[in-house]
């Protein structure tokens, strides 16, 4: 009995640090990709919004965090290169509180059919002004999803 035991000791403590290792290891690839987060300028465009073109993605989820729009979208790909932009073209619809568009795209050079899940982080320092003087309500196309964006007066 103390024979079987002590086997199933060993055991455990030969495993057990490989399974530390590897929540490290998930932890630290994690607090890399928060660091090597790519905040995301918005474009000025003066070409109409239908005019751009944009391979197909869907929003997920769209949150402000500080002066950031947080975007969760979902793809398919996996395997190559993406490229996100953001195009705002400065025209505000007189409302209270106004109204706002920008524009997300997807340049894909991906074959591959992955479901792919991405958090986007986007500058908001174009609408600031309007975010301190009462707030402004931002649709973010091609999805007809709207969030209210207000900072305090400084």
């Amino acid at each position: 009995m103390k024979i079987k035991l002590s086997v199933l000791i060993l055991i455990t403590l030969s495993v057990l640090p490989s399974c530390v290792s590897k929540k490290l290891n998930i932890v630290s690839e994690a607090i890399t990709h928060v660091v090597d987060m790519k905040l995301i300028e918005p474009s000025a465009s003066e070409i109409p919004y239908r005019e751009i073109d944009s391979d197909p993605f869907h929003i997920d989820d769209i949150k402000v965090i500080d002066d950031k729009l947080r975007v969760v979208v979902t793809y398919g790909g996996g395997c190559g290169s993406v490229n996100w932009q953001v195009f705002y073209n400065n025209l505000v619809r007189k409302s209270f509180p106004p109204q706002t568009d920008f524009l997300l795209t997807l340049n894909d050079e991906d074959p591959c059919r992955s479901i792919v899940i991405d958090t986007l982080h986007i500058s908001l320092g174009q609408v600031e002004s309007m975010a301190r003087a009462g707030g402004v309500v931002i649709r973010l196309l091609p999805s007809e999803d709207t969030i209210h964006y207000a900072l305090p007066l400084r």
